[in-house]
């Protein structure tokens, strides 16, 4: 694979620096009053199958939200707060389901058996996800009106993981039409197609953009060839590694809508399962579902052993006005 800095030296200090900036603490106490008015939904094992649940950032209440024994990940919040987006495993297929926040009223809105990944438009009113198409994985998108679903991609190649910006101008997706994972821009029509970086990463980059729809964050190889989170501008410029050099593997990158938290996902290992038509609970792995500060740099666990399932991409509400 590629690594990012050619010059090894200079990536060594680097990395030094890194993971002394890595430290796993408690949230500063100058942020705890801001912050305690997020709150996001994820996916859990801790009810033993996989569940999705509401907390506060600050605080370790948890709010299970899916019924028992279903197995559902990937959720997506729509921008007002309203509806959430998720994926549901059942009967050897997944499928894209919307609900109220509080998941009353549920309605599956995907049509294939291998529907993943949802993301919403910035109205609310549109879906974008992955989709199973004539033997390949491309993005759709379907209007909750129920038109649809309209193909963005149509590749022989594997295309995945969108993530519409906030803006709605532009959709961030990973595919290996290089013959390996890299990450590209497009349209929210499916045009203007953008191979952002030019170098290869991995299977699972899950990007995710900033609230001001500038930055994307998003999981990529690094030197020591452990899967990391990165953080690039939309124009290609200002990579970053924002995680160290270390044995853990961290993805699944999600952007705090007041702008200064990413919530990311830490392994031990990466998962076995990496295809968007393969069942998570064939691989028992779970994560930590951690926090990073963009102000302070810190690094904060949020979960421990209930360890979050496979492409558990945490999804935050917005904060409530005033």
């Amino acid at each position: 694979m590629t690594t990012w800095i050619s010059n090894r030296g200079n990536w060594r200090i680097l990395s030094l620096a890194l993971l002394a900036a890595m430290t796993v603490a408690p949230l500063p106490l100058r942020a705890q009053e801001a912050a305690s008015k997020l709150n996001f939904v994820y996916a859990t094992k801790r009810y033993a199958a996989s569940d999705l649940v509401l907390r506060p950032l600050i605080g370790r209440s948890v709010t299970r939200l899916t019924q028992p024994d279903s197995f559902c990940l990937e959720p997506a919040v729509s921008a007002d707060g309203k509806r959430i987006a998720y994926t549901l495993f059942q009967g050897g297929a997944s499928q894209i389901w919307v609900a109220n926040i509080d998941m009353s009223n549920p309605v599956c809105i995907g049509g294939g058996p291998a529907d993943r990944n949802p993301c919403w438009n910035p109205a609310g009113d549109v879906v974008v996800y992955t989709t199973f198409n004539n033997g390949n994985y491309d993005i759709a998108m379907r209007a909750l009106d129920g038109s649809g679903p309209v193909l963005l991609t149509n590749d022989p190649n594997f295309d995945s993981d969108p993530c519409m910006s906030p803006d709605g101008n532009t959709i961030a997706f990973t595919s290996n039409r290089t013959g390996f994972f890299r990450l590209y821009l497009m349209d929210n029509k499916g045009q203007t197609l953008r191979d952002l970086l030019g170098v290869d990463l991995v299977a699972s980059v899950y990007p995710c953009f900033s609230p001001d729809s500038k930055t994307i964050a998003f999981g990529g190889r690094s030197s020591n060839g452990t899967v990391q989170l990165f953080t690039v501008g939309v124009d290609g410029n200002g990579l970053t590694q924002i995680t160290p050099e270390s044995t853990w593997q961290c993805s699944y990158a999600s952007w705090s809508p007041d702008g200064r938290y990413i919530a990311y996902v830490r392994f031990e290992r990466w998962p076995n399962s990496v295809g968007p038509n393969q069942d998570p609970a064939d691989d028992k792995l779970g994560g930590d579902l951690m926090l990073y500060d963009t102000e302070t740099k810190l690094h904060t666990q949020l979960t421990a052993a209930e360890g979050p399932m496979w492409g558990p991409r945490a999804a935050w509400l917005p904060l409530k006005s005033e």
